[in-house]
């Protein structure tokens, strides 16, 4: 993109980054986008228009007889939509991935301990150690399993106390 001043009274380009182009005039310069922003100021356009799938926006400079003439193609303006796009694309992924990992290590916290508490809890029992009880106290299902284990332990003692008497 870029931009370039001309002298509509006298159709010169006054200012514009390539110097030679500078001084001439804008109905001879040469390339497609000159001739259409020509037409345009000769026509006492003004405003943001396409040619040719360039933006080009032609605007007089108040209090002379100067227009100004900005023109940037639309394959740069895209190109950097859609780099914003792709690193808020990355954020986002970033973000979810943390939220991801943030979940599955509560919810171990949550449901795995007491599960392996429970687990170790029967396995000793399965050996034969009827003395365990499960400290996990909670109002969820873990917690209702954990105090029916308990019950089941204490009926388990309770059994072999009863078949040691006999």
């Amino acid at each position: 993109g870029g931009i370039f001043l001309v002298d509509t009274r006298t159709d010169t380009i006054i200012g514009h980054r390539d110097s030679a182009i500078t001084g001439s005039k804008l109905s001879q310069v040469e390339g497609g986008m000159y001739a259409y922003a020509d037409g345009q100021i000769a026509a006492g356009a003004e405003g943001l228009s396409i040619y040719d799938n360039t933006y080009v926006l032609i605007e007089r400079v108040p209090g002379s007889d100067w227009t100004a003439v900005a023109y940037v193609s639309r394959s740069e303006v895209l190109q950097e939509l859609m780099n914003l796009t792709l690193t808020m694309l990355a954020v986002a992924l970033a973000a979810v991935a943390a939220l991801v990992v943030l979940v599955v290590l509560q919810i171990r916290r949550i449901i795995g301990r007491p599960v392996k508490e429970l687990s170790q809890a029967a396995t000793r029992i399965a050996e034969g150690e009827l003395d365990q009880s499960i400290r996990y106290q909670s109002r969820d299902e873990l917690g209702a399993l954990a105090s029916d284990f308990n019950r089941v332990t204490v009926r388990l003692r309770d059994y072999v106390s009863y078949i040691d008497e006999i």
